[in-house]
Protein backbone atom coordinates (compact mmCIF):
# COMPACT_ATOMS: atom_id res chain seq x y z
CA UNK A 1 0.00 0.00 0.00
CA UNK A 2 1.49 3.29 -1.12
CA UNK A 3 1.55 6.26 1.25
CA UNK A 4 -0.04 9.07 -0.74
CA UNK A 5 -0.20 11.74 2.01
CA UNK A 6 2.31 13.92 0.19
CA UNK A 7 -0.03 13.87 -2.82
CA UNK A 8 -2.78 15.94 -1.18
CA UNK A 9 -4.08 18.77 -3.34
CA UNK A 10 -6.67 21.53 -3.10
CA UNK A 11 -9.73 22.28 -5.21
CA UNK A 12 -12.22 25.16 -5.30
CA UNK A 13 -15.65 23.55 -4.95
CA UNK A 14 -19.23 24.74 -4.64
CA UNK A 15 -20.86 23.14 -1.57
CA UNK A 16 -24.37 24.27 -0.59
CA UNK A 17 -24.09 27.20 -3.04
CA UNK A 18 -20.91 28.43 -1.34
CA UNK A 19 -17.42 28.26 -2.87
CA UNK A 20 -14.96 26.56 -0.53
CA UNK A 21 -11.40 25.28 -0.68
CA UNK A 22 -11.35 21.50 -0.39
CA UNK A 23 -8.25 19.48 0.45
CA UNK A 24 -8.29 16.12 -1.29
CA UNK A 25 -6.15 13.34 0.20
CA UNK A 26 -5.71 10.26 -2.03
CA UNK A 27 -5.31 7.00 -0.12
CA UNK A 28 -4.61 3.67 -1.77
CA UNK A 29 -5.96 0.43 -0.29
CA UNK A 30 -4.04 -2.84 -0.20
CA UNK A 31 -5.87 -4.00 -3.33
CA UNK A 32 -4.79 -0.93 -5.28
CA UNK A 33 -8.07 1.03 -5.22
CA UNK A 34 -7.62 4.75 -4.58
CA UNK A 35 -10.04 6.54 -2.28
CA UNK A 36 -10.16 10.31 -1.86
CA UNK A 37 -10.76 11.86 1.55
CA UNK A 38 -12.31 15.31 1.15
CA UNK A 39 -11.73 17.94 3.82
CA UNK A 40 -13.04 21.48 4.23
CA UNK A 41 -11.80 23.82 6.97
CA UNK A 42 -9.93 20.96 8.67
CA UNK A 43 -12.94 18.64 8.81
CA UNK A 44 -13.35 15.48 6.72
CA UNK A 45 -16.72 15.75 4.98
CA UNK A 46 -16.68 12.84 2.54
CA UNK A 47 -14.80 9.95 1.00
CA UNK A 48 -15.04 9.38 -2.75
CA UNK A 49 -13.91 6.65 -5.11
CA UNK A 50 -14.24 5.98 -8.81
CA UNK A 51 -15.29 2.72 -10.36
CA UNK A 52 -16.95 3.57 -13.66
CA UNK A 53 -18.49 6.66 -12.09
CA UNK A 54 -17.68 8.68 -9.00
CA UNK A 55 -19.31 7.34 -5.84
CA UNK A 56 -19.49 8.60 -2.28
CA UNK A 57 -18.40 6.02 0.31
CA UNK A 58 -19.62 8.22 3.16
CA UNK A 59 -20.68 11.82 3.59
CA UNK A 60 -23.61 13.98 2.58
CA UNK A 61 -22.60 15.50 -0.75
CA UNK A 62 -25.29 15.74 -3.42
CA UNK A 63 -24.96 13.69 -6.60
CA UNK A 64 -24.19 16.93 -8.46
CA UNK A 65 -21.40 17.83 -6.00
CA UNK A 66 -19.94 14.31 -6.26
CA UNK A 67 -19.88 14.56 -10.06
CA UNK A 68 -18.31 18.03 -10.03
CA UNK A 69 -15.65 17.15 -7.44
CA UNK A 70 -14.91 13.89 -9.26
CA UNK A 71 -14.46 15.79 -12.51
CA UNK A 72 -11.96 18.13 -10.85
CA UNK A 73 -10.09 15.16 -9.34
CA UNK A 74 -9.93 13.56 -12.81
CA UNK A 75 -8.47 16.78 -14.25
CA UNK A 76 -5.91 16.99 -11.45
CA UNK A 77 -4.89 13.33 -11.85
CA UNK A 78 -4.17 13.85 -15.57
CA UNK A 79 -1.34 16.27 -14.77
Amino acid sequence: MEDLKSNAFSLKVNINNDTKEMIVQPTETTDGVTFYFCEIEGKKISELRKDENWQQVWGSLTSYEIKEIGSQIDQHERF
